[in-house]
């Protein structure tokens, strides 16, 4: 027998969660409300670049495993489960909840017989109880809501969703849980039930919770600098400590960005002044303490310089992530932007980028000896392999000037200060 599922979306989301199940065997029947957005993906146009993902969808689509509906109503009478994954469109306050409603009407409105919905959208917490009572008000055969949070990172997301540490399962019907748990074993071996509240808030704290210890390490890199300590080495020791573990948080660097992390810490402190009546004391701090931490390459510069003005300035990383294409909170431009207030001439280079029609009066260059010839600063952004086996002799004959800042710490820092670099990190104790 097929395994037959439907998935809704055209955006990162939904197609990562597509080649997951397409890998599975899956047959998937791809909807959009916006049918000019399939088409693109049809011909292999994807919004965001992600490893795996447009071969698979490439592959699948060629042996009519992967169907893109433009029948709608067609379509949606062949499926029972359909996995609702278009990314929410984030907001000052938070999360555009009536974008997400509409989408969810719009299928709704198309199925009339009784179905499973599970949902992955980034919501806040009571967002599925809210739609499942509004939606099932007025209908006669009821949908069975499923929120299931992802836990996904661009640039390794398909590998992330295929081999999950854990799934979360909210849901109100036990008969519906075990069907979806069936299927989330193909994931991952540790399932946890819960109901649709819970699942959501299992999101909100994972982010909060990275955000939080982000945010401790961000402060103690400021006492770091100051002290001379590297807190790498501190931070690679501590990974051992069975209460800290090995994937947490805990090395310096740069802070978070992207808007996700944002976008919960938004929520919930709203939810925390307007419903509970308090402060949220900690989110804010968490926020102020990101924002703070991010500026240092900034600050680096207008602290050692009086004046920029016509200084050369080479960025090193201009994406979001490594292994991604996609500038949404790319630190690189809100940094170029700034310096380019107070005089400076940038360049900059990242093998990702393609289009260069985003970047006014910046120099994109081709590869990285163009980024580093005549630079007066270089600033490493993002850690990618490329960068990593920069030598202070190649970096030497290009640059005009010799102060560096690796906001990645990933230079051999002996190196380059034994060759005459100004060199500072974060965090590692280097500063100009």
């Amino acid at each position: 027998m097929t395994k037959l599922i439907g998935i809704y979306g055209t955006s990162h989301l939904a197609l990562v969660i597509c080649a997951a199940f397409l890998k599975k065997n899956y047959k998937v029947i791809l909807f959009d409300k916006n049918k000019s957005l399939l088409r693109d993906i049809e011909k292999g146009f994807l919004p965001i670049y992600e490893p795996y993902v447009p071969e698979i969808l490439r592959y699948s689509a060629k042996k009519k495993q992967l169907i893109f509906s433009y029948d709608h109503k067609k379509n949606l009478k062949k499926i029972s489960l359909l996995y609702f994954a278009q990314d929410s469109i984030k907001t000052k306050n938070g999360i555009d909840l009536l974008s997400l409603e509409r989408n969810i009407k719009y299928i709704t409105n198309y199925k009339k017989e009784k179905f499973t919905m599970i949902i992955s959208s980034q919501v806040p917490v009571g967002t599925t109880v809210n739609l499942k009572n509004k939606i099932n008000f007025k209908r006669k055969n009821k949908i069975n809501f499923v929120y299931i949070p992802e836990f996904l990172r661009l640039g390794n997301a398909y590998e992330l969703y295929f081999k999950q540490d854990y799934v979360v399962i909210g849901h109100s019907n036990l008969k519906v849980y075990k069907k979806i748990s069936s299927i989330f074993k193909n994931f991952s071996k540790n399932i946890f039930p819960m109901g649709l509240k819970e699942a959501e808030f299992s999101k909100h704290f994972a982010n909060i919770f990275v955000a939080s210890s982000v945010s401790l390490v961000s402060q103690f890199s400021l006492i770091a600098d100051h002290m001379g300590v590297n807190l790498k080495k501190v931070g690679l020791a501590l990974r051992h400590d069975k209460r800290i573990g090995q994937k947490s948080y805990i090395l310096p660097g740069l802070g978070f960005t992207g808007g996700n992390i944002e976008r919960d810490l938004k929520v919930l402190s709203r939810l925390i002044k307007q419903k509970i009546k308090r402060k949220p004391i900690l989110l804010n701090s968490i926020l102020k303490i990101n924002e703070q931490h991010n500026q240092i390459p900034v600050n680096l510069i207008t602290n050692k310089f009086k004046n920029i003005k016509n200084k050369k300035i080479s960025f090193l990383g201009i994406t979001y992530k490594e292994n991604t294409d996609t500038l949404a909170g790319s630190l690189t431009l809100k940094y170029a932007k700034e310096l380019q207030k107070l005089g400076a001439k940038i360049k900059m280079y990242d093998a990702n980028i393609n289009d260069k029609s985003s970047f006014k009066n910046i120099e994109i260059c081709k590869n990285l000896i163009n980024c580093l010839k005549g630079s007066d600063i270089l600033i490493i952004v993002i850690a990618k392999k490329e960068y990593k086996n920069l030598k202070p002799t190649f970096c030497k004959k290009l640059m005009r000037s010799n102060f560096i800042i690796d906001a990645a710490n990933m230079l051999d820092v002996k190196k380059f200060k034994l060759a005459g670099f100004k060199y500072a990190g974060i965090g590692t104790g280097y500063k100009f």
